[in-house]
């Protein structure tokens, strides 16, 4: 889009310096000031339509809107766990969804195959979906950390997912739709902005002040 603005801009410029004798290189300057600034604005508002989870450390396009966050506390066979859910209902007919949490460390560090968690994770996600068919299923990264993208249905629910496992915290990015799945335009715009921000530069700095210490 700032491309395209920005040839709006040269063409208007262009067009104004070539009306014989309407408008002087000093009314030229000033719309191409006016256009430049109305252009920073513009790339603003874009930059602005990211929510941020500071707690969760990561980034996405909820399109433009505020998602409901709703933590609840989930009783496992290893202790109670966090759960933080992010939801925005874009329609009657779609929901967008990113979920996090922090499994315990000696679960992780003891995990012989991530595998197994990262499938363990599909599992659950699914079976609490009511999602009884995987159609799709391909192994992912992000920023070396270790992750899942898969698609599936129950026949009228349809679910595109990707889960990544970023040292002991799970996040869970999911599109759930009825009747089909999303469209490449929405999975683009939602799924393909998640982003994660400081986490690990933050853990880094912890580890290195608890070495200090000792």
């Amino acid at each position: 889009m700032k491309k395209v603005f920005v040839i709006t801009v040269l063409a208007s410029v262009s067009i104004l310096s070539s009306c014989g004798g309407g408008a002087s290189g000093e009314d030229v300057q000033n719309a191409f000031d006016e256009m430049m600034v109305d252009m920073e604005d513009e790339v603003e508002v874009e930059e602005e339509i990211l929510f941020a989870s500071v707690d969760g450390h990561f980034t996405i396009d909820f399109f433009g809107e505020t998602p409901i966050d709703n933590p609840q506390t989930v009783p496992t066979v290893l202790g109670d766990i966090e759960m933080h859910t992010f939801m925005y209902e874009k329609s009657v007919t779609e929901v967008f969804m990113v979920t996090y949490n922090d499994y315990p460390s000696e679960m992780v560090n003891e995990s012989e195959n991530v595998d197994d968690l990262l499938q363990g994770a599909k599992n659950g996600g699914l079976t609490n979906l009511g999602i009884s068919s995987v159609d799709t299923e391909e192994e992912i990264e992000m920023n070396t950390h270790p992750g899942l993208f898969f698609t599936g249905n129950n026949g009228q629910y349809y679910v595109t997912y990707e889960i990544y496992l970023v040292n002991n915290r799970l996040y869970q990015i999911a599109i759930l739709r009825d009747g089909s799945y999303a469209s490449d335009e929405d999975i683009e715009t939602f799924i393909g902005s998640f982003m994660l921000t400081d986490q690990e530069e933050e853990e880094e700095e912890e580890e290195e002040e608890e070495e200090d210490e000792e």
